[in-house]
C-alpha cells in the first residue's frame, strides 16, 4: 500500500462506491435463507414452531386465564341453583274426523306439511299466552316461592347488589306478580320435535320438581284446550261471517231481479230467448228466398233480354215458358212451307192451289207473330214480377235484420243484469249451503292432539353439570388464553429475536447479546472472560472477521436507531476484543451531541474530536491511551453548537485516511439515525456500519426506518448486535439453539448482559 494519504483515501472511495446498494442484503441472502419478508406476513403467518414458541413464552399468561376461568366455573357451577327438568311428549295425529268430506272444513288439512305444522305447534307451545293460561290455571301468582325464589348463584346475587332486590312479595302488586310469574313460565318452556315423527316434547325446568312436573302437565293439558278453542273459535266466526256475507248477498240478489223484470217489462221482452230465435229463423228464411229470387229474376232478365227485339218466329229461344200453340204452328207452317215446295215443281204460283197454300201459310205466319208477341208479353210480365218480387224480400229481409239487431241491442243490458242476478243467487246458494255445513261440523271436529306420556317426577337435577362446565371452562380459558398470547404478541412490534432481525432488516446478527442481571455490573462482568457478555461479544467479533471478503473493515462506525440501546459499551468492548487478539485498535467517540466514551474509560474530556474538526489542534495531540493493551481513543472534545456540520466537513475523511496506516481498525461511536444526520454522514466516509438494536425495547419500524435511511448513503450494513436479549422472553426454542449457554458451562443462572448507554 502506498504511503501517500490520497492513495488510501482513493482505496477507502473506491470500496465504497463500487458495493454493491446493499451489500449486506446480498450477504444476507447467502448466508442467512431467503430474501426479507413483510413483518405483518411473518407475524400472521401459521408456523407450528413459532406458535409454539409463542405459547411457550406466555405460558405464565396463558395459565393464569385457564386457571382463573377455572376457577370461576367451578365456583359459579357449586353456587348455581340446581335445576330440575320435567318432559311430556305430545302426539300431533293427522288421522281426524271428516264430517262432511270436505277437507276445506277440516282445520288439520290446512294445506301445509306435516313439518311446517309441528313447527306451528313448537312455536304456539313456547307463546306468552299459553304461559298465561297456565299461571291462571294453576294461580302460580299466588306462589310466592315461584315469583320471587331464592336464587344462589353468584351471577344473581352480583345483579342483585347491583341493581337491587326486588323486596318482599307480599308487597308486589298482583299484576307485576302476574307478569313475573308469566314471564318465569315463558321463559323456563322450551318445546322441539322428535326427528321423523309427528312427536311434541313439551319440557319445563324449575328449582322445585315437583313444581316442575305439575307445570308440564298444565302446559301439555293448556295446549290442547288452547287448541280446540281456538278452532271453536275459528268455526264460530266463519258461522258470524257468513251469516253477514248471506244477508249482503240476498239483498244484491233482490235487487238484482227487481232490475231484470222492471227491464223486461220497460222494454217488452217476454220470452227473450224465443224471439231472438223466431227472428234469426225467419232472416235465415228470407236471406234463402232472396236469394232464389235473385236468380229467377237474372233468368227472366236474361230471358227478356232475349226476346226484347225478336220479330220472327224463328228468333224467339224454345223455353219451357214457350207456348204450345206456337211449337204447333210452327210445325204446321214447316209442313205447308214443305208442300208447296213440292207443288211448286209442277204447279206454278199463280194456279189456285197454290195460291191457297201460300193464303194459309201467310195466315200461319200471322198468327205465329200474333203468339209471338203474346209470348214476348209474357216473358216481360214474368221478368217484372220478378223484379218485383226480389225487391219485395230485399226489404222484407232489410227489416227482419233490423228488428234482430234492435232484440240484441236492447237484449245486451237485460242480460247484463240477468246474469247479475245468476250470479248473485249461485253465490247464495253456494254461501247458505257452507253456512248450513258449518253449523253441523262446528261442535264436532276433531283435535288432533293427545298426550302420549305424562310428566314424571324428576330425579336429579340436569343443572349445573360440573364436568360440563369445567370442560366449557377449560376450553373457554384456553380460548382466551391464547387470544391473550397472540395479541401480546401480535401488538408488541419491537424486535425480540435475531431471527425477527434478520428478516425484518435483511442484515445478518453478527452478536446476540444476553441480557444483565440486576446484581452484577458492567465492568465485573467484561473482566471475567468467561462470563456470558465476555463469550457474546468475542463471538460478535469473530463474526465480524468474516462479515466481508477482506476480512473486518478497516474502519467502521456503530450506530443505533434510538438512545440507550447499548451502542457504546458495544464499540469499547468490541475494542477490547479486537486489542486481544493483537489489532492496534483506535476507539473515536463521534457522538458530539451526548459523548459518554470518556466516562466509561474514564478519561478528560477537555479536547478531542470536536477541536480537530474546527481546526484548533492536530490529529496526533487527541489520540490518547485507554488504559487496555492495544486500545487508543479519541474521545469527543466539548460539544459544538453545529455536530452535522463538523462531521460533513473534509476533515472527517481526512482524519480517517490519516489514521488508516497507523491503526489496524478504527471504530467510530455515533449518533443514534433516526431524527439526526450524523450517523449518515460518518457512514458515507467509513467502510462500513453496523447497527445495535435492544432486544424487546426498539421498535421494529424504527429500526428499518434507521436501516433504510442507512442504505440512502450507499454505506456497507455489516450486521446487527442484538443487546439485552432474554432467551426466556423470547421464546421456548433459543435455550436449546446454544442463545443462552455461555460461560462453559458452569451454571445454569442466568448469564449477565450488556446496559444501555
Amino acid at each position: 500500500m502506498s504511503d501517500d494519504p490520497r492513495s488510501d483515501k482513493a482505496v477507502t472511495t473506491w470500496s465504497a462506491s463500487t458495493a454493491p446498494t446493499k451489500p449486506s442484503t446480498a450477504v444476507s441472502q447467502n448466508l442467512y435463507g431467503p430474501p426479507p419478508a413483510d413483518t405483518q406476513v411473518e407475524k400472521l403467518g401459521l408456523d407450528i414452531g413459532r406458535i409454539f414458541r409463542v405459547v411457550m413464552k406466555h405460558r405464565y399468561v396463558i395459565g393464569g386465564i385457564v386457571g382463573a376461568c377455572l376457577v370461576l366455573g367451578i365456583v359459579m357451577t357449586l353456587t348455581a341453583t340446581p335445576l330440575y327438568m320435567a318432559d311430556v311428549t305430545i302426539e300431533t295425529s293427522s288421522d281426524t274426523v271428516n264430517v262432511l268430506n270436505d277437507k276445506s272444513l277440516d282445520p288439520e288439512n290446512g294445506g301445509g306439511s306435516d313439518q311446517t305444522e309441528i313447527a306451528t305447534y313448537v312455536e304456539l307451545i313456547g307463546s306468552r299466552s299459553l304461559a298465561e293460561r297456565v299461571v291462571n290455571d294453576l294461580k302460580l301468582a299466588d306462589d310466592p316461592t315461584f315469583v320471587n325464589p331464592v336464587n344462589r348463584s353468584l351471577i344473581a346475587r352480583a345483579k342483585g347488589l347491583i341493581f337491587g332486590s326486588s323486596g318482599d312479595d307480599g308487597q308486589r302488586s298482583l299484576e307485576s306478580r302476574q307478569k313475573a310469574a308469566i314471564s318465569t313460565v315463558h321463559n323456563n318452556t322450551t318445546a322441539k320435535a322428535v326427528k321423523a315423527s309427528r312427536l311434541l316434547t313439551i319440557s319445563y325446568s324449575d328449582t322445585d320438581p315437583r313444581r316442575a312436573q305439575r307445570i308440564a302437565d298444565a302446559l301439555a293439558s293448556g295446549f290442547i284446550k288452547a287448541n280446540l278453542d281456538r278452532r271453536f273459535d275459528a268455526t264460530t266466526y266463519a258461522r258470524l261471517f257468513l251469516e253477514d256475507q248471506l244477508q249482503q248477498v240476498k239483498l244484491k240478489l233482490e235487487d238484482s231481479e227487481r232490475k231484470v223484470v222492471a227491464y223486461a217489462d220497460r222494454e217488452k221482452l217476454v220470452t227473450l230467448d224465443d224471439q231472438k230465435t223466431i227472428l234469426s229463423q225467419k232472416l235465415e228464411d228470407l236471406n234463402t228466398a232472396l236469394g232464389k229470387a235473385s236468380v229467377d229474376r237474372a233468368n227472366a232478365e236474361q230471358l227478356w233480354l232475349q226476346v226484347k227485339d225478336v220479330k220472327e218466329y224463328s228468333d224467339i229461344p224454345t223455353t219451357e215458358q214457350s207456348p204450345t200453340i206456337i211449337n204447333q204452328l210452327r210445325a204446321s207452317r214447316s209442313d205447308l212451307l214443305a208442300d208447296y215446295q213440292s207443288k211448286q215443281l209442277t204447279f206454278k204460283p199463280g194456279f189456285p192451289m197454290m195460291v191457297a197454300l201460300k193464303a194459309r201459310i201467310s195466315d200461319i205466319d200471322q198468327q205465329i207473330a200474333e203468339e209471338v208477341e203474346k209470348t214476348k208479353n209474357t216473358i216481360r210480365s214474368t221478368y217484372e214480377l220478378a223484379v218485383q218480387r226480389e225487391q219485395a224480400l230485399t226489404t222484407n229481409l232489410d227489416s227482419t235484420r233490423a228488428e234482430l239487431i234492435d232484440t240484441r241491442n236492447r237484449s245486451v243490458e237485460y242480460t247484463m243484469l240477468q246474469r247479475e242476478a245468476d250470479t248473485n243467487r249461485t253465490l247464495y246458494d253456494g254461501l247458505l249451503q257452507r253456512y248450513k255445513e258449518i253449523s253441523v261440523i262446528g261442535g264436532v271436529a276433531a283435535n288432533g292432539l293427545s298426550i302420549v306420556d305424562s310428566a314424571s317426577l324428576p330425579g336429579a337435577p340436569y343443572s349445573p353439570r360440573l364436568a360440563f362446565n369445567v370442560a366449557l371452562a377449560l376450553f373457554a380459558g384456553m380460548l382466551l388464553g391464547l387470544g391473550a398470547a397472540f395479541g401480546l404478541e401480535y401488538f408488541d412490534n419491537t424486535i425480540k429475536t435475531p431471527d425477527q432481525m434478520e428478516v425484518l432488516l435483511g442484515i445478518p446478527v453478527l452478536g446476540l447479546i444476553p441480557v444483565l442481571p440486576a446484581d452484577q455490573s458492567v465492568q465485573s462482568v467484561l473482566e471475567d472472560p468467561h462470563s456470558a457478555i465476555s463469550e457474546a461479544y468475542r463471538s460478535a467479533r469473530t463474526a465480524l472477521q468474516f462479515s466481508t471478503d477482506r476480512g473486518v473493515p478497516k474502519n467502521f462506525v456503530v450506530t443505533s436507531a434510538r438512545p440507550s440501546e447499548g451502542k457504546t459499551t458495544t464499540v469499547t468492548t468490541l475494542a477490547r476484543m479486537f486489542g486481544q487478539i493483537g489489532m492496534n485498535v483506535l476507539v473515536i467517540d463521534a457522538d458530539l451531541r451526548n459523548p459518554s466514551m470518556h466516562k466509561i474509560i474514564g478519561i478528560d474530556n477537555s479536547y478531542g474530536l470536536s477541536n480537530f474538526l474546527t481546526g484548533s489542534i492536530e490529529s496526533e495531540s487527541i489520540i490518547r491511551d485507554s488504559g487496555v493493551a492495544n486500545v487508543s481513543v479519541i474521545s469527543s472534545g466539548p460539544i459544538p453548537p453545529n455536530p452535522a456540520e463538523l462531521l460533513s466537513s473534509p476533515k472527517m475523511l481526512t482524519l480517517l485516511t490519516e489514521l488508516r496506516d497507523q491503526f489496524d481498525l478504527i471504530i467510530v461511536d455515533s449518533a443514534p439515525v433516526m431524527g439526526l444526520a450524523d450517523a449518515l454522514l460518518l457512514s458515507s466516509v467509513a467502510d462500513g456500519t453496523l447497527i445495535v438494536c435492544s432486544a424487546g425495547e426498539t421498535p421494529a419500524e424504527t429500526v428499518k426506518a434507521a436501516t433504510k435511511r442507512l442504505s440512502m448513503t450507499n454505506s456497507q450494513l455489516l450486521g446487527g448486535i442484538l443487546t439485552k436479549f432474554n432467551a426466556q422472553k423470547a421464546g421456548y426454542g433459543y435455550a436449546y439453539y446454544g442463545y443462552d449457554y455461555y460461560g462453559y458451562g458452569k451454571d445454569n443462572q442466568p448469564q449477565p448482559s450488556l446496559p444501555a448507554a
